[in-house]
This record gives C-alpha cells, structure tokens and sequence, in this order.
C-alpha cells in the first residue's frame, strides 16, 4: 500500500521511539488501534449503504422491466391471437372429418 520496506519501518520506529518516549508508547499505539478501528467501521458502513443502494436500484429496474412486459401483453392485444387461434382450432377439428370421407371414397372405390 505504502511500498514501505523493512528498513523504512525499523527507522519509523526508531524515530517514533525517540520522540513519544518509551513511556507514552502503549498509549499512543491505544489511540492508533481505536483509530484504524473508527476508520474500518466507517468505511464497512459506507460499502455497506452503497451495497444497499445498488440492490435498491437493481430491484426498481425489475419491477420497471417487468411492468412494461406486463403492458406489451395486453388483454386487446391478446384478444386478436385467441380469436384467431380458435379459428385455427375450428379448422384443425373440420380437415379430419374431410380426411375420413376422403379415406372412405378412397376405399371403396379401390
């Protein structure tokens, strides 16, 4: 993150030690602690929000997606296909009658 090498560190320390005191150290690296501790749970938080957002707005645009689905198949609309489709049933009960007469005279006559 920082590229920091181990020497780097090791003189961080070093001037750290100098500076604050061997004395104030647990106290200070206390107050570090509680400090990255507050930045990761805000951080958590805000991932967190912004997750939930997402998930808001992907549910809006499936309810939006589905509406217009709902109103591309309209009852008019489908009332032109079941019409005609109880035509094609019409149709489809009359051409076996046919068939069988046809089959009939077919058999007779041979």
């Amino acid at each position: 993150m920082f590229d920091l090498g181990w020497q780097e560190l090791l003189i961080i320390a070093i001037v750290t030690l100098i500076v604050v005191g061997p004395k104030d150290l647990p106290r200070l690296f206390n107050k570090a602690g509680k400090l990255v501790g507050n930045i990761k749970q805000i951080s958590r938080e805000f991932f967190d929000k912004v997750n939930e957002a997402a998930e808001v707005d992907e549910i809006n645009e499936l309810k939006t997606s589905m509406n217009d689905v709902a109103d591309f198949d309209s009852f008019e609309d489908n009332k032109s296909h079941d019409t005609s489709l109880r035509k094609v049933e019409k149709k489809k009960k009359i051409i076996p009658k046919k068939r069988k007469k046809v089959l009939k005279k077919n058999n007779k006559t041979s």
